[in-house]
């Protein structure tokens, strides 16, 4: 890199101690003009502290620090670098970041250091993750294992498989390469073997990777049941203290509650639910769409699909017309669902569609009246219903006239 970056190192707000980092080609010059102590900077032993102050050029000290110069490529970025570690004061802080500005270093973009250490060779990029999870980590297990993928060990085992599947290739290229040559023959057992260790040392990563996205993201868990069956109690007990209020009675729990057990773990203490038994999964799903079911038993997400896939055979000009977008009525009902979350500017991290929320927009746009007047319901509807009750209560009695032959059978034995 040709420039010279400075950024402070420490985080936000008030402290004792707080470092401004300075990394580039320029870093010990520059820093040398604003450092003042018994020797220079470029003077002192390299990776040694040196006690000083920062003057602004007009004779004033701004603040007593201690300084050190790490020269490259053996310093985190792998350029020059030069470390001020001054008292944590904000005014402290932005004035010597100011000063190291005055001197011809840029402002570092977020990450920047990582991202030099990356382009210098310092890090590879599973290493930089480490980095960034090191300092999000949320338990001490978190940290063990992010300390662990800094260390290069997810990166020392993607290199060894790599390495055999290479070594692999190389002998079966020799061999159809060369055939006059003398060179061992690899059976096909042997290359199946191979790959098959191959194969299971990357499903061993996998299965270490989803175990470190828990270690790093943490767990959120909903606990869901019948009214009165103990699942306050049950976070009590996990959580070792009262979190949630709990009874020998139904309905204590009236709303939804998110209870921290530990870092990296949260439980939801939830209403009782029951869903209610219909013949027909249809008559449930149009109670549910007109808001007679609860929502806090049902997935917005899922619901919404339902709706639209009623709609789209029903009234599709009423999702076009309300969120301005196209569709054919072949096309699935989660794509619709993600052309109204685009559409309404619902958006997760990456870009993704909220499905989640668009789904809930979608209902409560329905039940205020905004898709415009709609029925679930038409006459022909009531017809085909009958005669699905009509085969549904045939279907019952064959069954139970197999059942009742099936007991006597067995009964006369």
């Amino acid at each position: 890199m040709e420039d010279t970056i400075s950024a402070i190192a420490t985080a936000l707000g008030v402290g004792a101690v707080g470092i401004i980092r300075v990394s580039g080609p320029e870093s010990l010059r520059l820093v040398n003009r604003i450092f003042r102590a018994k020797e220079p900077l470029s003077s002192s032993r390299p990776r040694y502290l040196q006690y000083g102050h920062i003057h602004d050029g007009k004779g004033v000290d701004v603040d007593e620090v201690l300084a050190v110069y790490m020269p490259g490529p053996h310093s985190y970025t792998g350029e020059d670098v030069v470390e001020i570690q001054c008292h944590g004061g904000r005014e402290a802080l932005k004035e010597i970041l100011r000063l190291t500005f005055s001197e011809g270093a840029r402002p570092a973009e977020p990450g920047e250091f990582t991202k030099r250490a990356f382009l210098n060779g310092r890090l590879d990029l599973t290493e930089a993750e480490a980095f960034m999870d090191i300092i999000n980590a949320k338990s001490r297990r978190a940290l063990v294992a992010a300390g662990r993928g800094h260390k290069g060990a997810l990166s020392r085992s993607i290199r060894e498989i790599r390495g055999r599947l290479r070594d692999l290739v190389v002998h079966l290229e020799a061999i159809i390469d060369y055939p006059e040559d003398d060179i061992e023959d690899v059976t096909y057992d042997e290359t199946e073997g191979v790959l098959q260790q191959c194969y299971d040392a990357v499903m061993q990563l996998r299965k270490k990777g989803e175990t470190g996205q828990i270690l790093r993201e943490g767990l959120r868990i909903a606990i869901v049941g019948r009214p009165n069956v103990g699942k306050s109690t049950f976070i009590n007990k996990v959580a070792r203290r009262k979190a949630a209020a709990a009874g020998d009675r139904p309905g204590v729990t009236r709303g939804k509650q998110w209870i921290t057990v530990d870092q990296g773990l949260e439980l939801l203490d939830t209403p009782g639910i029951l869903w209610p038994k219909f013949e027909d999964q249809q008559v449930g799903l149009k109670l549910a769409f007109t808001g007679a079911i609860n929502d806090d038993i049902l997935d917005p997400e899922n619901m919404a699909i339902a709706f639209i896939n009623h709609m789209i055979s029903r009234n599709p000009d009423c999702l076009r017309n309300r969120y301005q977008i196209t569709f054919d009525t072949i096309e699935e009902p989660h794509v619709i669902l993600e052309k109204i979350a685009m559409a309404r500017g619902f958006k997760k991290k990456g870009d993704e569609p909220d499905l989640e929320r668009a789904g809930k927009i979608l209902m409560d746009e329905y039940r205020g009246g905004k898709l415009g007047r709609l029925t679930l319901e038409l006459p022909e509807d009531i017809d085909v219903m009958l005669e699905q009750k009509k085969a549904r209560a045939a279907e019952k009695a064959v069954l139970d006239k197999e059942r009742k032959k099936a007991y006597n059978n067995k009964k006369k034995k």
